[in-house]
């Protein structure tokens, strides 16, 4: 897999998938509202030239109980997404409880993309490959 580094900080981590033409993005560390809204902001100003409509979303090393930003990410930043063309995207569960949980509450708010989550990134993957002949179904 060929990767291309986008955007590289303390808590998150952007790729172009060269050989998938995806996003993949990577949660690292104890987030919160404000770390959230900082690294999506910079994902809204500089990813919608790639012209991507997937994203493997690895929150695997993600920690801490940040569902106070759930529904600011499913209210405002998936519909933005939505809206500069992303359809899809396969989201790994974190291994900490508190940021499984906070992934769940941002799902029950999220209506605009096509979401489906994952325990390991093998499956993940898999599913993102095909996802636009599933979706077509």
């Amino acid at each position: 897999m060929a990767m291309h580094s986008l955007f590289d900080s303390p808590h998150l981590t952007i790729w172009h998938d060269c050989t998938n033409h995806w996003l993949y993005v990577e949660w690292k560390g104890q987030l919160d509202l404000e770390v959230i809204k900082e690294s999506c902001n910079y994902v809204l100003q500089n990813v919608p030239l790639t012209g991507f409509n997937k994203v493997l979303n690895d929150s695997t090393q993600a920690v801490g109980n940040w569902t106070a930003a759930s529904e600011w990410l499913g209210q405002e930043l998936f519909p933005l997404l939505s809206t500069v063309g992303f359809k899809y995207m396969a989201w790994v569960y974190a291994t900490d409880f508190n940021s499984r949980f906070s992934i769940d509450s941002t799902l029950r708010c999220a209506t605009s993309l096509a979401i489906v989550t994952f325990d390991d990134l093998d499956a993940a993957y898999t599913w993102l490959q095909h996802a636009d002949e599933l979706h077509a179904a």
